[in-house]
């Protein structure tokens, strides 16, 4: 069905995020703060890290509908840069890509505003859950 060069990359592909995915969370930043919240005993904290914080995931987030340059939609990320989609609208087919750096916020076409922070930055917002 498909051909073995098709088959080759898929694997190359494959064994590479297992190799990435398995490194980064030996010595990564993640485990240490999931060690100061079960420490700490901040039992929201640990579940917070272990619900949101898979760097690996791919996943499509519903954000408030209204941001503005004080209260951006925040993305945490280890990186100095990440690629984000937005799809400005529900009804939308086509994907808004941009990336976004640390330090000041980035404004969507559509008006929504994304601002890239630490992890521990990230944990710090006060949490509200999900309705």
């Amino acid at each position: 069905m498909f051909s073995s060069t098709f088959r080759n990359r898929i694997m190359r592909v494959l064994n590479a995020f297992r190799f990435y995915s398995t490194n980064s969370v030996q010595g990564g930043e993640q485990l240490k703060c999931l060690a100061d919240a079960v420490n700490n005993r901040d039992y929201l904290a640990v579940e917070r890290i272990i619900v949101e914080q898979d760097p690996f995931e791919v996943r499509r987030l519903k954000m408030e509908s209204y941001t503005s340059e004080e209260e951006p939609n925040i993305i945490a990320s280890s990186s100095k840069s990440r690629l984000i989609g937005c799809l400005c609208e529900p009804e939308a087919d086509a994907i808004n890509w941009m990336e976004i750096t640390k330090g000041k916020p980035a404004k969507c076409y559509c008006g929504n505003w994304f601002k890239l922070v630490d992890f521990e930055e990230y944990l710090a917002q006060p949490w509200k859950p999900k309705n």
